[in-house]
Parts: C-alpha cells; sequence; structure tokens
C-alpha cells in the first residue's frame, strides 16, 4: 500500500496524526492501517507533519518498555552471575537484596568502608541470621583464607621480609615468590 491508496480509502489524516500524538507509534499505525512504516512517514512529510524529536521518542519509548511494562519483567528480581541477587525499585534503580535487608533491619544505611558479608558465603542466601557487616580488609581477609595462593604468601612471609633487609628489591622478591611486584611491596607495607 502507498500514500495514494491511503488517500484513495479517504484516511484522514488528522485521524492518523492525532493517533500519533496521542503516543502511538509509527509501527503501531502502520499495524492498525495494515501498511508499511514508510506509507505512514510518506504520510506525514506530505501533509508537512512534525515528527518526534530524540528527546521524545526516547520518553515514549522509556514508558512502554521500562519495568513492569518490559515483556521480560520478572518482577523486578534478577540473579546475578556472581550469585547475587538484585532488586528493581521503580523499574529504575537497581540495588543488590542483601545491601537493601540489611539496611532496613540492621541500619538505616552502610557506613563508608563497610561491606555486607553472607556469612555461609551463598551469595543468593538473604537471609538476616546470614548476613554480617564487616570492614573490607575483614571481609578480603574471610574470602582469603581458603585461597592456596594467599596461604602461600603467609608461609613466606619472614623470607620475604628477611630478603627485604637483605636488600633485594620487590622485583626481585616478586619473582622469588611467584607474585608481582606490587602485590609484593603491598603485602610487605601491609
Amino acid at each position: 500500500m502507498n500514500v495514494l491508496y491511503l488517500m484513495k480509502q479517504k484516511l484522514n489524516f488528522q485521524e492518523i496524526y492525532e493517533l500519533y500524538k496521542a503516543n502511538q507509534s509509527i509501527s503501531d499505525l502502520a499495524k492498525k492501517y495494515q501498511c508499511t512504516r514508510n506509507t505512514i512517514k510518506r504520510l506525514f512529510i506530505k501533509n508537512n507533519a512534525n515528527f518526534r524529536n530524540r528527546k521524545e521518542y526516547m520518553k515514549l519509548a522509556n514508558l512502554k518498555i521500562r519495568g513492569e511494562n518490559h515483556p521480560n519483567w520478572q518482577g523486578g528480581i534478577q540473579k546475578m552471575s556472581s550469585g547475587h541477587i538484585r532488586l528493581s525499585i521503580d523499574g529504575k534503580k537497581i540495588i543488590r537484596a542483601h545491601k537493601v535487608y540489611c539496611e532496613a533491619h540492621h541500619l538505616k544505611f552502610i557506613p563508608l568502608g563497610y561491606i555486607v558479608h553472607h556469612i555461609n558465603q551463598i551469595p543468593d542466601d538473604d537471609r538476616l541470621e546470614n548476613l554480617q557487616l564487616v570492614t573490607k580488609k575483614k571481609h578480603n581477609s574471610i574470602h582469603m583464607q581458603g585461597n592456596q595462593y594467599a596461604k602461600k604468601l603467609n608461609l613466606n612471609k619472614k623470607i620475604m621480609t628477611n630478603d627485604r633487609k637483605s636488600g633485594f628489591t620487590y622485583k626481585q622478591i616478586g619473582k622469588k615468590h611467584n607474585c608481582s611486584t606490587m602485590r609484593a611491596w603491598k603485602y610487605l607495607n601491609s
């Protein structure tokens, strides 16, 4: 179908344009009048009609696909690849569930430098008895306990310190102990 066909059918341009202004998309109008999007566009051009600018289009698109209106909406709950649960608030703000629970039941907010830790180390177990507030340093040490690399460094700390006192550079210490120069420096200066 083309513009002439639409004109021959005596479809009222004003009716189509009013629907467009009432937040109908060009695709929706094309489906309704059983024609292509280009036919609708040409009809608008022929009648010197104004198209939506990008800002108006984005606003309309967001109304259609955000939050509960999105076809993939799953109640605002999403499981991340790390195993943590994320919650969508109003279809916009996304926050990790364990932070919400901790803030709601323990504190008004999580203090700077603190992390919500899962005691049993299962990231989707957000029961209050499984959540605890710890410092970042403590959190890292908890997760490094089972790490063989960290254990190896712990066993060699005395040797690394002695090497440094003997005049070895951090680069030489890192090479000797199978770690990076930065890791050796941080480890010996912590």
